[in-house]
């Protein structure tokens, strides 16, 4: 009796498809594809599942499946409805299955490429930080009277000239104070 059951309904619904695809859609109610749809569903389901262990997934893609039935302007070339939506059913979760781990590979991707780019920051932020240590480290080797050349010439953008005017010394005397003092900080930072 469940054999006779089920071949009933196949028949109907291929019936109704077969009337579907012959009359004008909008004739056709609700009710007509709910049957199609109710008659299907646990083989489309079960179908969609081998594929996917994703319900979710199966069960959206069934559903779009039926509203692009409904949309489709020629049915002509669809001759078995079960074999169509079937493979239409493999086709569509295979294909947003592929999406999906596009999608994931692809933020991963982008993920790893944010944490390379976080290390190369913070690494390059301790190298700056070290350098700097050492260059205050270097600094207060020098001597005051250097330090004073020092700023006065690069701080405050004074010439040889000003600098010995200021601080009442020789033009030569602030050259190579200025040039042993940087000779002095190449030395110690490298």
């Amino acid at each position: 009796m469940i054999f006779f059951g089920k071949f009933y309904d196949f028949l109907k619904y291929c019936i109704i498809f077969v009337l579907f695809k012959a009359l004008d859609r909008m004739t056709y109610s609700q009710s007509d594809i709910d049957v199609i749809y109710k008659g299907l569903l646990n083989d489309l389901y079960n179908h969609g599942r081998r594929f996917t262990n994703d319900g979710g997934l199966v069960m959206d893609s069934i559903h779009d499946l039926f509203e692009n039935l409904l949309l489709r302007k020629d049915l002509s070339d669809i001759r078995n409805i079960k074999v169509y939506l079937l493979h239409s059913l493999k086709n569509r979760i295979l294909k947003e299955v592929a999406l999906k781990s596009y999608e994931c590979n692809h933020e991963t991707s982008n993920i790893e490429h944010h944490d390379s780019s976080f290390e190369e920051f913070f690494i390059e932020k301790e190298e700056k930080d070290l350098f700097k240590a050492r260059l205050i480290k270097a600094f207060n080797s020098l001597s005051a009277f250097q330090k004073e050349i020092i700023r006065l010439f690069f701080i405050e953008m004074r010439s040889y000239n000003e600098i010995s005017q200021m601080m009442n010394i020789g033009y030569h005397q602030v050259k190579n104070t200025l040039h042993r003092a940087l000779t002095k900080l190449r030395r110690e930072l490298c």
